[in-house]
């Protein structure tokens, strides 16, 4: 009668349901870090399309600086030359 008890009968049917638990589980962890490595791929994508942009608005507004200093210079030969010329003429 001993026996007859330890053979698994029944067992095969509870012994599924804690299997299935625990690779429902697994499937959960494995599920949430994908997520949370989808959302860090994307916020570092956001990240290196922002700062592309800000290199190109930096490089904008240097252009433009570039180009008021290079017309400042001009002005500035042209008033040295205005005022040797002024002192020229006195």
């Amino acid at each position: 009668m001993t026996e007859i008890v330890n053979q698994p009968m029944l067992q095969s049917t509870s012994m599924h349901q804690p299997f299935n638990a625990d690779a429902r589980m697994a499937q959960e962890k494995l599920e949430a870090f994908n997520n949370k490595k989808n959302r860090t791929q994307e916020h570092y994508n956001k990240k290196v399309i922002l700062d592309k942009l800000m290199l190109e608005a930096y490089y904008a507004r240097l252009e433009a600086l570039s180009i008021y200093t290079r017309k400042a210079e001009l002005q500035s030969a042209r008033a040295e030359q205005g005022k040797f010329v002024d002192l020229e003429i006195k």
